[in-house]
């Protein structure tokens, strides 16, 4: 089972009758990797790639149509690049974190 937001994925396994379920991994689900990007194992390193995504997709309430799309794909990218940085063991820089899928 999943929760599907961009650009995080969480996968949740449930045992039993489904009554007692647990996060075990948190997929990226934006660019082109679709859901089957990189598997994040924390939710710390699931909120670092949701705060770059936010950071970057961030336009003015006044944008364009064409500056919002523009903006989502540079985000895209930068969620893509973040989730390979992280599951490398590469350091990403970021500036907040933000409230998401991921916690």
């Amino acid at each position: 089972m999943a929760a599907a937001c961009e650009p995080i994925s969480t996968s949740i396994n449930c045992v039993g009758d489904g009554d007692r379920c647990y996060t075990s991994g948190y997929d990226l689900v934006v660019g082109s990797q679709g859901p089957d990007g990189p598997i994040l194992c924390t939710a710390a390193e699931a909120q670092i790639v949701e705060a770059i995504f936010a950071e970057v997709s961030y336009t003015s309430p006044q944008a364009t149509n064409e500056e919002m799309q523009r903006a989502y794909r540079a985000a895209d990218k930068a969620a893509e690049k973040a989730a390979h940085d992280i599951a490398a063991g590469r350091p990403v820089k970021y500036s907040k974190l933000q409230k998401g899928c991921a916690g």
